[in-house]
C-alpha cells in the first residue's frame, strides 16, 4: 500500500488529480460544516448561547480556515463570566472572614475548642492569629506551638 501511494505522489498528472480531489472533499466538509452551523441559527440552545453573530463568524471562519473561535464574542462572554465568578468569590471570602471576625471578637480572642475547630476550617488558622495579634487578642498555647511548628519548616 505504501508502496503504491508513493508511485502515485511521484507521478505528477496523478498527483495533481490527488491533490485537487482531497481540496474538493475538504470543500465538501467544509460545506457541510457551513450548512449545519446556518441550521443552528434561530430558536436552539446553540445559537442562545453563541448568538447569530458569532456563527456567522465561524463560517467565515471555516471558508477561511481560520479557528472556529477567531473573533467571535463567545470568547468575550465566557472572560466576563469568569470575571464575574471571580469577583463573587473574593466577596464570599469576604463575608466568610468577616464573620470569622465577628466570632473571634464577640469571644474576646478566647473561641471555645468547639467553634475554634470551625474557624479554621473556614478561614485557617494563620488569619486567626493574624487577626488576634491585630486586635491585641492574646495567642493560646497552641497558636504558639502552631506558629514555632511552621517556622521550622
Amino acid at each position: 500500500m505504501v508502496e503504491i501511494l508513493a508511485y502515485l505522489l511521484k507521478n505528477d498528472y496523478l498527483y495533481t488529480i490527488i491533490k485537487e480531489t482531497l481540496k474538493k472533499v475538504r470543500a465538501m466538509e467544509k460545506k457541510q460544516e457551513i450548512e449545519i452551523l446556518q441550521s443552528l441559527k434561530g430558536d436552539t440552545y446553540f445559537a442562545d448561547f453563541f448568538g447569530n453573530h458569532d456563527i456567522d463568524q465561524m463560517c467565515e471562519n471555516i471558508k477561511n480556515d481560520f479557528g472556529l473561535e477567531y473573533c467571535c464574542q463567545f470568547n468575550q462572554k465566557a472572560a466576563i463570566l469568569e470575571s464575574q465568578v471571580k469577583e463573587e468569590k473574593k466577596q464570599a471570602l469576604e463575608n466568610q472572614q468577616r464573620f470569622v471576625k465577628g466570632l473571634i471578637e464577640d469571644f474576646e480572642g478566647n473561641i471555645p475548642p468547639q467553634i475554634y475547630d470551625r474557624l479554621v476550617d473556614a478561614s485557617g488558622v494563620l488569619f486567626i492569629i493574624n487577626f488576634k495579634r491585630e486586635k491585641g487578642y492574646q495567642l493560646t498555647d497552641w497558636e504558639i506551638d502552631w506558629l514555632v511548628k511552621k517556622a521550622n519548616m
